[in-house]
């Protein structure tokens, strides 16, 4: 598989340098280029949440890979439904039960409308 490497974003947190410039706050979501191989965000630490949208004319789905845990337990959130132009956002997200090889968060969509941000809360 080759899934698209994708950056978290760094939110500007509770006291942000002022003024806030144009386009510092900005969230951009980056398409599933290849629906089969999907995404991966780093896990950094911190609070941090999958945005999921479905730029799509119809309905679509969103599936985020998790791992065993200490337990063994694996726990995906499998073709989760969404709807034309919906919003979906999930975690926030530890390393245990999600942390594929590398520290990625490993995630994809039925087609290349479906975009992702992965957002990290200092």
């Amino acid at each position: 598989m080759a899934r698209t490497a994708l950056a978290t974003i760094t939110t500007l947190g509770s006291y942000p340098v002022l003024p806030v410039t144009a386009l510092a706050a900005t969230l951009t979501l980056t398409g599933n280029a290849t629906p089969a191989d999907g995404v991966s965000f780093p896990l950094t630490g911190g609070k941090q949440m999958l945005i999921v949208q479905n730029t799509d004319a119809g309905a679509q789905t969103c599936t985020v890979e998790s791992v065993a845990d200490a337990r063994g337990r694996v726990g995906d959130i499998a073709t989760y439904a969404l709807a034309a132009a919906a919003i979906a956002v999930f975690g926030p997200f530890e390393a245990e039960g999600w942390a594929q090889t590398g520290n990625l968060l490993h995630c994809k969509g039925s087609v290349a409308g479906v975009k992702f941000a992965m957002v990290r809360i200092p």
